[in-house]
Formats: structure tokens, C-alpha cells, sequence
């Protein structure tokens, strides 16, 4: 079993958790953003892949439904995937505007995300960027 090696963003990440309802990590593909979020996360947030065809289905069939479901505290991984999640998360948000670190968003298709993010999300969310190990989390494990 590998062992994991902690990332320098995740300080970072804490810090935006509690100033931010959103919080969304960027980065290109086999960076890292979904196995340091399950390391960090496993016991305080759902995790909920748009990678699943079902997942994106049960959103698209009952949006009201899905966020009963996935109301609070909830990793959702390759947001990018699932466009229509953004206004949905914004309206979700403004009607709890003071529940920081309510949701986490992940996407590898930094341009999808980004747009997603510059039309409904503005004002809600704290953007991070995640980038295959760097010399200073190398230098965490020595």
C-alpha cells in the first residue's frame, strides 16, 4: 500500500474552508486533488464522483432531490463533468450563506470549471490550484 505524502496546499485549503461556502481545487489530470481530499476528508464530507454516468443521471433527473441528498458537507469530484451543478450550488449557498466549507469541488478540465465558476459562483467560492507534487511537498518526505 502506498503511503500518502501530504501536500503543501493543504493549509491552504484549511484556511479557505473557513472563509468560503465553496471551495474549488483546479488542477490537470493524476495531480492529486481526489486522494488528498479523501485522505483529509473520509470521515467529515461525503464523496460524490461525476465520473459515475448514475450520479450525473440523478442530478439531471431531480436537481431538488439530489441536493436533499447531498445537502451538506460534500466533496463533489469532476464537477466539470456536471455544468448544471453550478447554478444549482448557488442557489444552495445563498440560502445558507454563512455554512463555510460547505461544499468542495474538484476538476481536471480547468476551463469547463472555471466558466462554470465565472458565471454562477462568483463571491461564493475560494479557488485553489493543485499541481503534480512540487519540490516542497518532495521535500516533506525526506
Amino acid at each position: 500500500m502506498k503511503k500518502y505524502i501530504p501536500r503543501v496546499l493543504e493549509t491552504a485549503l484549511m484556511k479557505y474552508l473557513k472563509v468560503f461556502p465553496i471551495v474549488g481545487i483546479i488542477g490537470p489530470r493524476q495531480s492529486g486533488k481526489s486522494t488528498m481530499l479523501k485522505q483529509m476528508f473520509s470521515d467529515l464530507y461525503t464523496y460524490v464522483t461525476f465520473d459515475d454516468p448514475k450520479i450525473v443521471a440523478q442530478l439531471q433527473d431531480d436537481p431538488d432531490k439530489f441536493m436533499r441528498i447531498y445537502d451538506n458537507r460534500v466533496i463533489f469530484d469532476e464537477a466539470h463533468k456536471a455544468p448544471e451543478l453550478f447554478d444549482i450550488l448557488k442557489l444552495t449557498v445563498d440560502n445558507d450563506r454563512d455554512n463555510y466549507g460547505k461544499y468542495i469541488l474538484t476538476g481536471s478540465a480547468q476551463f469547463a470549471l472555471m466558466k462554470g465558476v465565472s458565471e454562477s459562483l462568483a463571491g461564493r467560492i475560494g479557488l485553489l490550484s493543485l499541481l503534480p507534487f512540487q519540490f516542497r511537498d518532495k521535500l516533506e518526505i525526506t
